[in-house]
């Protein structure tokens, strides 16, 4: 396993549907026959940044390697202190082509020293705590064309998973901040459409945004699609009262930067907020207490949201 410690610190700055594009049919055979020989002859590498990941990082690694052709894996650690290290030396005793960057700085600085490292026409981003649907890379290559810089495929949180409304809902609020500030959770990236990106090194948030507007600059196209997806676990501190109110926080922020995004944050914050009371065993005491609260739920979900995520 190749390692490069990069002891640098840099200053942190605060911070029905199918949304897959529509594709011509006379078009599909030949945009095909692309993604076919393309996934013959490619492997592609596969940034992956960590931090005390160990949480769900086997999993993750365990999605990545079944379904993308892996051509290296490369970490970028911040000096993790749990497992996180072992994980990562598990899979190269099984694989063998694992590259190891540790370095201190943001996740701008983080992703930036990934790309670096990057060797193949292609490479992935791929969050340390998202599993990849089945057939990812497949799914994703149906969506390629000589004008796509990129291709980003929906982030579910998986504590939605059981419930087909909110997430139908969610998918759609999702899909709109996309469109405006990017993701990384699981994309695709050609590497001539990031050629001479230098991400801002205090950016620990929003680097995402960066790099989506620089793919765009760069005249590519970014695709979203509801499937390929990932399913993200987010780390048990996010649900506490301290890690609720930080990403509320972050996400009304950029909300005011843009206010045609603020009630797809605004649902975020709702869907934190009843998962804290859940997790605190509050949401059954107010069951109990209060039989008005379905009515109140869905009065928040309601008309309005509905008519401006169907505009």
């Amino acid at each position: 396993m190749v390692t490069v410690n990069l002891d640098i610190r840099v200053k942190r700055k605060r911070r029905k549907t199918n949304f897959a594009p529509k594709i011509k049919w006379a078009d599909v055979k030949i945009v095909e026959a692309k993604a076919l020989a393309f996934e013959s002859e490619e492997r592609i590498d596969v940034v992956v940044l960590t931090k005390n990941s160990a949480g769900f990082l086997h999993e993750c690694l365990a999605s990545i390697y079944d379904n993308v052709p892996v051509n290296h894996l490369i970490i970028v650690d911040g000096y993790s202190t749990d497992a996180t290290l072992d994980i990562v030396e598990e899979f190269q005793r099984k694989h063998g082509n694992i590259k190891l960057i540790r370095t201190m700085g943001t996740r701008g600085y983080a992703r930036q020293k990934g790309i670096e490292m990057v060797e193949t026409d292609w490479f992935m981003f791929v969050d340390s705590d998202v599993v990849l649907c089945k057939d990812w890379y497949s799914k994703a290559l149906r969506l390629i064309d000589d004008d796509v810089g990129a291709v980003w495929g929906m982030e579910l949180w998986s504590v939605l998973l059981r419930s087909k409304r909110l997430l139908s809902m969610f998918e759609r609020a999702n899909f709109r901040v996309f469109k405006q500030r990017g993701g990384t959770h699981d994309m695709l990236v050609r590497r001539r459409a990031v050629e001479g990106i230098r991400i801002p090194a205090n950016l620990h948030t929003y680097e995402d945004a960066y790099i989506k507007s620089w793919i765009s600059k760069r005249g590519f196209r970014v695709v979203p699609a509801y499937d390929p997806y990932c399913i993200h676990y987010r780390p048990k501190s996010v649900w506490t009262l301290k890690g609720s109110i930080n990403l509320i926080a972050n996400d009304l922020t950029h909300a005011f930067k843009y206010p045609e995004l603020f009630l797809a944050y605004s649902f975020f914050a709702f869907i934190v907020v009843q998962q804290l009371f859940a997790k605190n065993g509050l949401m059954a005491k107010f069951k109990e207490s209060n039989s008005k609260l379905k009515v109140l739920r869905w009065a928040y979900r309601g008309s309005l949201l509905w008519s401006w995520m169907d505009r």
